[in-house]
């Protein structure tokens, strides 16, 4: 799998966790891994797109983590859902609302299901991820 952390426009870093080419200092570098603030959406999207092009990834879906405070332009919203039917992939949203309002507006237009951390606990999310994903 990968990581796509993401700050503003062009500011992100990719970690990748192939099968037996990564270590537990790389787990642990990227669990730490901050960017700063400002949050652009169609920068990691990108990425995504461009890692789903390469082998082992051609198949993957997307957990997309955010605060919300964001909006993908119209144009890259058309091309992200026609990735989307091409490639069959999907994306679920996890927004990071506790203690917030929240924007979920800013995932409904490409994320299948969003989870807001404001109506469950960490655990429960977890656990409707993995049912979501096994079923």
């Amino acid at each position: 799998f990968a990581v796509i952390h993401f700050a503003g426009a062009g500011h992100f870093r990719t970690d990748l966790f192939l099968p037996g080419q990564y270590t537990r200092e790389d787990v642990l570098r990227c669990a730490e891994t901050f960017l700063g603030g400002n949050t652009d959406y169609e920068t990691p999207l990108r990425e995504a797109l461009r890692l789903m092009a390469q082998d082992g990834f051609e198949q993957a879906d997307m957990f997309f983590v955010t605060d919300g405070a964001c909006a993908l332009p119209d144009a890259f919203t058309g091309e992200l859902k026609k990735e989307q039917a091409a490639r069959g992939f999907q994306i679920t949203g996890v927004l990071l609302d506790a203690g917030s309002g929240g924007f979920a507006f800013s995932l409904q237009d490409f994320c299948r299901k969003i989870y807001r951390t404001s109506q469950l606990s960490r655990d429960g999310i977890a656990e409707r991820l993995v049912v979501s994903r096994a079923a």
